[in-house]
């Protein structure tokens, strides 16, 4: 770590199921996105402070290098998994920040459980999927619209 580097907020999914839970037990609410995060331009930042606004907690899920070529959208990926990392590091709003395999974003929430997950995706593909997984917990869904 070099002088003015962002303290990486990157960590495993296991342990980010551990700070999760012991936020929540400290009564702070979680919120939960995920996404590419291959440019950030000012509408994510935007999209991400507003994430933060519905809760205590942002934690940000970004895709695996390989998921994202695996889902055909290697145009978004001009920047690796860990510059991603690094950038997203870097903004107040961002608690943590953790990988996932980009197709299955219910397996990550049904692991994390947060308080709200948003989805920002334009469109409601697999809605109902993310419905059941956040109701088997009692967490609540958010849709925000791009």
């Amino acid at each position: 770590g070099g002088k003015g580097e962002p303290i990486s907020k990157f960590t495993t999914v296991e342990a980010a199921r551990l700070q999760v839970k012991a936020w929540q037990a400290a009564g702070e609410r979680i919120t939960l996105t995920v996404g590419t995060f291959g440019t950030l331009d000012p509408h994510y930042v935007h999209t991400l402070q507003a994430a933060k606004e519905s809760g205590d907690r942002l934690v940000v899920g970004i895709g695996t290098d390989e998921s994202i070529k695996r889902m055909d959208r290697s145009d978004k990926l001009s920047i690796s998994q860990q510059e991603r990392s690094y950038v997203l590091s870097a903004l107040e709003c961002v608690d943590l920040i953790v990988s996932f395999e980009h197709d299955k974003p219910a397996s990550l929430i049904g692991i994390l459980q947060p308080d709200v997950f948003i989805k920002t995706v334009a469109s409601t593909n697999g809605d109902e999927e993310l419905q059941s997984v956040v109701d088997l917990y009692g967490g609540k869904l958010q849709i925000m619209s791009l």
